[in-house]
């Protein structure tokens, strides 16, 4: 299992889907993304196009959450997403307040 611990939130702007030179572009050359065009390439290997996800607001807690303590909170059987997923006014003020 990986950490399974929530660090931090982000804000997300927009979404979109470009293609892999227009992402590069878009990223201003990997400096947004805070990655190489060799990270880059590796990543996106034979891809044709990618998601770009602009977010806002990064916010890294000051003591990560277990998912031990969301599921107390959120249910036995909440599942943390695996992919981006908005958090209900209630969820974000819990990770927030901590």
């Amino acid at each position: 299992m990986p950490t399974a611990e929530v660090l931090g939130i982000v804000r997300v702007l927009k979404r979109e889907s470009l293609t892999v030179d227009r992402l590069w572009e878009a990223s201003e050359q990997g400096k947004l993304a805070k990655v190489s065009l060799a990270q880059f390439d590796t990543y996106y290997g034979n891809q044709e196009s990618g998601i770009g996800v602009w977010v806002e607001a990064a916010k890294i807690l000051p003591k990560p959450i277990a998912l031990s303590k969301l599921r107390q909170n959120w249910g036995a059987r909440w599942q943390p997403p695996q992919q981006i997923h908005r958090l209900r006014d209630e969820q974000r003020a819990l990770l927030c307040n901590q």
